[in-house]
């Protein structure tokens, strides 16, 4: 039995305007019938808004493991894509870039800098 965004409204306790919305960006799916009115399938409703009265523990639950589900394949995508990018990046690169890691002595360049940060003070006192 599908919905007329009035009665839909009523069920989430939200609207008439507000499911209008949520229909036209995409947010919940619908379907127009040879009139123009807007039909709401009961399922697709409760897929993004709980029944009025019913944003219990359980139903907060149900949602977050469905977000952390979609974060971890989110994850999983953005790792894939990553290591994608790494390979290509490598395969790209002159080869003797590939052949030597870039190591940086650490203390060399830390010396190097307080060297020069006291050559620049005592140039200053000096003048």
């Amino acid at each position: 039995m599908s919905l007329t965004p009035r009665t839909a409204a009523e069920q989430v306790g939200l609207t008439p305007r507000s499911i209008v919305k949520a229909i036209r960006t995409g947010r919940l799916s619908a379907e127009r019938t040879e009139g123009g009115d807007w039909r709401i399938e009961p399922e697709d409703l409760y897929r993004v808004w709980p029944p009025a009265g019913a944003r219990d523990d359980t139903y907060i639950a149900l949602r977050q493991d469905e977000v952390v589900a979609m974060l971890k394949a989110q994850i999983e995508d953005l790792r894939t894509e990553r290591d994608h990018w790494r390979d290509l990046a490598h395969r790209l690169a002159p080869p003797d870039a590939r052949a030597k890691p870039h190591s940086v002595n650490a203390p060399a360049v830390m010396a190097a800098i307080v060297g020069a940060v006291a050559q620049s003070i005592f140039k200053r006192r000096s003048s």
